[in-house]
């Protein structure tokens, strides 16, 4: 597990193109975003604004439902891990992780939980803070319960990555679907975080 996030962080580095490290990213959020339907696209309605927030709760789902998740209010980043739960009475279809340009995948979801249900990606450094697609899961079906972020259990958890620098993704900062109520919407930052530096990451280690 390791050596998959390893693999992650020099990609992360290389896809910098020599950009200067973001003074933070210490209110990055994980939007969730749920739309009825087979979606293979990485565009959606979704602007997180008052008119058109995220479908956290989904009111007696029939048939299959497409999530989508997000970045927001970073400010500079290029790659992400964080890990998935859900129900296992949702039926998982696939998932796609293409929607920035360059993206590639260390690991993908292919099961709930903090190992299978982890996605560690890395593309080209995005900036500014706005709703930057990450990449989607189609569930063919979806019943009672929620899906959530838990934290992974790759080295380091769920963060936020610039080049070697990481930050903690906040658990408040993490979106959340359910079926009715107890959805999370996350559009806006709700609680900062500290950054950590390669050196310290590699710290942890000895």
């Amino acid at each position: 597990m390791r050596f998959a996030f390893a693999t992650l962080l020099g990609v992360a580095l290389l896809a910098t193109s020599g950009a200067a490290l973001a003074q933070s990213n210490n209110c990055t959020t994980v939007v969730l975003h749920a739309v009825a339907g087979f979606n293979t696209g990485c565009t959606t309605t979704l602007d997180c604004t008052p008119v058109v927030p995220p479908l956290v709760n989904v009111s007696s789902p029939t048939g299959a439902y497409t999530v989508f998740m997000y970045l927001k209010n970073y400010n500079e980043a290029n790659g992400v891990q964080c890990a998935f739960d859900w129900p296992p009475t949702w039926s998982f279809g696939f998932g796609l992780w293409q929607c920035q340009t360059g993206q590639v995948t260390a690991v993908t979801p292919t099961a709930p939980g903090a190992t299978d249900g982890t996605i560690a990606t890395a593309f080209n450094a995005v900036s500014g803070g706005a709703l930057a697609p990450i990449g989607l899961m189609v569930f063919n079906s979806i019943g009672t319960g929620c899906i959530s972020i838990v934290e992974s259990s790759y080295p380091f958890g769920n963060v936020v990555i610039l080049s070697t620098e990481t930050t903690a993704l906040n658990d408040a900062n993490e979106g959340k679907i359910c079926v009715d109520s107890g959805g999370i919407d996350t559009c806006n930052c709700l609680t900062p975080v500290e950054n950590s530096t390669w050196g310290q990451i590699k710290g942890s280690y000895r």
